[in-house]
């Protein structure tokens, strides 16, 4: 049986290398060996060194405009479940949740209780979206979702 598969969404641009990738191997290991994690940072490590990054990086594969949009929205297509981390806003982030929507794909929105954004007709009423106020909390979902 295949594992399941949870993309972790969230922002990048603006962020160093560190913040963008800290969260989510943190989410990967509270998720554990049982679930396949997507992370849109995966093979940049060519990047580690940015103390801001940018969205394009014509010199490297995986971080020209093209190339992230293809395969951060292949992600999408491929997962169980997107987790976003909403902390920090993003508009590739928005467009991740309204394709993930649109294939029918759960998402798990993450937003701190204060958030305005929580209050928004579509953040209140979007098919397949729920809201929660951590990343542990998130974590928890997905784990209950598949049963690990």
């Amino acid at each position: 049986m295949p594992k399941p598969i949870v993309y972790l969404a969230g922002s990048i641009g603006g962020l160093s290398y560190w913040e963008a990738v800290g969260w989510r191997v943190a989410m990967r290991d509270q998720l554990g060996p049982f679930i396949e994690v997507l992370s849109p940072m995966r093979g940049k490590l060519d990047l580690r060194n940015e103390e801001v990054l940018s969205g394009d990086y014509p010199s490297s594969l995986h971080s020209r405009p093209d190339t992230i949009v293809q395969r951060d929205l292949s992600d999408v297509r491929r997962a169980d479940l997107v987790i976003v981390n909403g902390l920090q806003g993003s508009y590739g982030t928005a467009l991740e949740i309204g394709y993930a929507v649109r294939g029918a794909t759960p998402v798990v929105l993450v937003l701190a209780p204060d958030d305005p954004l929580r209050a928004h007709p579509f953040v209140r009423a979007l098919p397949g979206l729920s809201v929660v106020a951590t990343l542990d909390e998130a974590a928890q979902v997905a784990r209950s979702m598949f049963n690990v």
